[in-house]
């Protein structure tokens, strides 16, 4: 290394030998008496809690498309407090349909998790772990940009009425489709002056046009057309409930949930969000910071090079400020310097 890599190097090699000479001495003190903390509430917390975003690329091993979000109720992703929001949104054919030319049919799943049996971080080996039951909900969506697809569709449905949004430069086209069916018609037209304020929803009840304060429906079903695609919207149907479970591995890199009849759908996760207090913060699965199941010098290592760090700084991470007091210092080397050599 030559004299600039040195220069460079000098604080950081500083802090870490100092750090390690802590670790050092710790291991050689009797009597230490750690300090533990415990939680009130059985769930999440201002003091523990993890949140988190995934995206999910495969459904039982084949390619898919989705979303998971683990979030507080009524809150942004990084707030806290209240029990997790847990909420997927997946399909195995990419949602946007005019990337296909011809017949396409697609059924969108939107799935949340509620009544929740078990919701722990670090545990069983994995770093966030949930166990309830799914209520799950699925819409069917029909893509082709041949008119007489769309006709038969909707003939095979057995509806009598629905709803077409389409941009204003179409009426001529629409207007001639929408003779052709033998059910009521409702045609919306989206302009450049109210696009912003036109929304397209859908419940149990039937899909629902909303314009500005109007809303208008329910419909069978819904059908957008912007030439020359069709897309056929039909309601959203409420599945049978299915008990399930969600964690997360990989020090908050991988994902998976599981749902009874509906396989694992897995994925990575996109961002996170973790503090907890344990009840024994120098328990020793509590110190195996890179979870092989036993504490060793690649474990003190890790607190070692984020000594001194304070939240906000880019080496601090929660998961190894053991008793969650913002700043990772002596009381975390110590607490993972006790548990060195054991195994769980």
């Amino acid at each position: 290394m030559g004299e600039y890599g040195e220069e460079l190097f000098k604080p950081a090699m500083k802090r870490v030998n100092a750090a390690l000479l802590g670790a050092c001495l710790v291991l050689a003190l009797v009597g230490f008496v750690l300090v533990s903390a415990t939680f009130a509430e059985p769930w999440f917390s201002e003091s523990r809690y993890g949140y988190f975003i995934g995206e999910i690329d495969s459904w039982d091993g084949e390619w898919a498309t989705g979303i998971v979000c683990v979030a507080p109720k009524n809150a942004s992703v990084y707030a806290y407090g209240d029990d997790p929001h847990v909420v997927m949104n997946f399909d195995n054919i990419h949602p946007r349909c005019t990337v296909f030319s011809g017949y396409s049919r697609q059924a969108m799943f939107c799935s949340s998790m509620v009544n929740f049996s078990k919701v722990e971080l670090n545990y069983n080996g994995k770093d966030l772990y949930m166990a309830g039951t799914l209520e799950i909900s699925a819409t069917v969506i029909m893509c082709t940009e041949n008119v007489t697809d769309v006709t038969d569709f909707i003939a095979e449905l057995n509806i009598v009425d629905i709803a077409i949004v389409t941009p204003e430069s179409n009426i001529s086209d629409i207007t001639d489709f929408a003779t052709e069916l033998d059910i009521d018609v409702t045609i919306f037209y989206v302009t450049e002056e109210n696009k912003t304020d036109v929304q397209i929803s859908s419940s149990d009840s039937g899909s629902y046009v909303t314009i500005g304060d109007e809303v208008f429906g329910p419909f069978d079903a819904e059908i957008y057309y912007e030439e020359p695609m069709f897309q056929v919207h039909m309601p959203r149907q409420s599945l049978n409930p299915a008990p399930g479970q969600l964690y997360v591995t990989g020090n908050w890199t991988d994902f998976a949930v599981e749902i009874e009849g509906f396989g694992v759908l897995s994925g990575k996760v996109l961002d996170y969000v973790v503090k907890y207090e344990p009840e024994n913060p120098g328990s020793v699965a509590r110190t195996d910071v890179n979870h092989n199941h036993k504490i060793d010098i690649n474990d003190i290592a890790k607190v070692a090079r984020a000594y001194g760090s304070t939240i906000g700084s880019p080496l601090y991470d929660p998961i190894l400020d053991f008793n969650s007091d913002s700043i990772i210092n002596i009381v975390d080397l110590a607490t993972v310097a006790m548990n060195f050599g054991k195994t769980y």
